[in-house]
């Protein structure tokens, strides 16, 4: 019978913490000099500097919102690996809300009911990955007994290797049979399992499998 092991991220936020420290500092510090550069430099000079501090805010604004985005999201997230030595990721389904009302007023109580199912759901989501109920889904769904995944995503990794490693993790780079094409994932140390996944790719990796 096939057995499955669930990787589960619940440590998502440790490095993007410090990673979204770092962009926020970036985009707080290129505003913080603006006075200090103004009162310094020349006219062509603070039109450099200004040129150089917007590229430097849009970095660390949008940089922020990425890793904070991470440490949301990544808990709701997994690998599988099961006993014949294959690797799956798992996801949810995005979920449509529907369009916003009209008005400014209707526009604002809907986006809060969005915020609210959201986080609601979130919860519910690292819950369920690491419940018994899940692996069993997991593997009543590979053993081609259900077809019902509770809103996941399972999709199947294959002929993974690892492109690169990192100090936070490796990119691992793997066949998308949907898009017919090449894609990368990254798989980060704090995930559960890391270092037997690794393990299981470079193995696979050296047999040509």
């Amino acid at each position: 019978m096939m057995t499955v092991e669930v990787g589960v991220n619940r440590r998502a936020g440790t490095g993007q913490s410090v990673t979204a420290a770092v962009f926020i500092v970036m985009a707080a510090g290129s505003i913080a000099v603006i006075p200090l550069l103004a009162a310094n430099l020349d006219r062509r000079a603070l039109g450099i500097a200004a040129c150089v501090l917007t590229l430097v805010f849009w970095v660390g604004f949008i940089g922020a919102i990425c890793c904070v985005g991470e440490i949301v999201n990544t808990p709701t997230r997994a690998f599988l690996l099961t006993s014949d030595w294959q690797l799956y990721y798992v996801h949810f389904a995005a979920r449509d809300y529907g369009p916003a009302p009209v008005t400014k007023a209707g526009e604002i109580v809907h986006n809060y009911k969005v915020l609210s199912e959201e986080k609601k759901g979130r919860k519910w989501r690292r819950e369920y990955l690491g419940s018994e109920e899940f692996r069993s889904m997991v593997q009543q769904y590979l053993e081609g007994v259900r077809t019902d995944t509770m809103g996941c995503v399972i999709e199947h990794l294959q002929t993974p290797s690892i492109r690169s490693e990192g100090i936070d993790g490796s990119v691992l780079r793997y066949w998308d049979d949907a898009r017919k094409k090449w894609a990368t994932i990254r798989l980060l140390r704090t995930n559960t399992g890391y270092e037997k996944i690794c393990r299981t790719v470079k193995l696979r990796q050296e047999l040509g499998r």
